[in-house]
């Protein structure tokens, strides 16, 4: 196993918008789902006003396994 961290630099906009693939969000009733991007887009627009790029420090995790001979 491995884990590795790297940052990803994305318009405030396409942040927010991630969150839409999100299983928590696509199975969220429309209402719910437009409150929660709506709050998102509010927060990040909030903590990094006028900002064109922020960058998101993101995180893979990674496994290897090896498939055993048949029998």
């Amino acid at each position: 196993t491995a884990s590795f961290g790297y940052p990803r630099r994305m318009s405030p906009g396409d942040f927010a918008a991630m969150f839409a693939t999100y299983s928590g969000v696509i199975t969220a009733d429309p209402a719910e789902r437009a409150a929660v991007l709506g709050a998102i887009a509010e927060a990040v627009a909030g903590l990094f006003p006028g900002a064109a790029e922020i960058e998101v420090p993101m995180r893979s995790r990674t496994w290897r396994a090896g498939r055993l001979p048949r029998a």
